[in-house]
């Protein structure tokens, strides 16, 4: 309990113009996240509708922040997707696959950006002259 009053007067103490912006940061990284799905969704399934990715997607990314993910997070995120998926009117071969064609996604998206960062880092020296 003393974790969330902590994280609650964290939160109030943060100026509404950073909250503002934290905010439409974070509107920008799960709208570029489900463009992403969407793609990827379309090159396993050309029948893939907005509103099934955007559905599906969310129960992926709750599935995705609870505490029970396998190795390398596989297991929850795809089965959430994949049963939004069936929802939305995907057979089972197709929401599977497509799930795992995100996660492919993710993961490659997340090594490139890791590695973009370290390539920066290790550049930094370099521009500064301190090398």
């Amino acid at each position: 309990m003393l974790l969330i009053i902590k994280i609650l007067r964290a939160c109030a103490a943060i100026p509404a113009r950073r909250l503002f912006l934290a905010q439409v940061s974070s509107l920008a990284v799960w709208l570029a996240l489900f463009a992403a799905y969407h793609v990827a969704a379309l090159a396993v399934t050309a029948s893939m509708p907005v509103d099934t990715t955007l559905f599906a997607g969310t129960l992926g990314s709750i599935a995705f922040v609870l505490p029970i993910n396998g190795i390398a997070q596989v297991g929850p995120f795809e089965a959430a997707w994949t049963f939004g998926g069936i929802l939305g009117g995907l057979s089972t071969a197709d929401a599977l696959a497509v799930a795992v064609a995100i996660h492919g996604v993710t993961f490659v998206g997340g090594a490139l950006q890791a590695g973009f960062v370290l390539l920066v880092k290790l550049l930094s020296p370099l521009r500064s002259g301190a090398a």
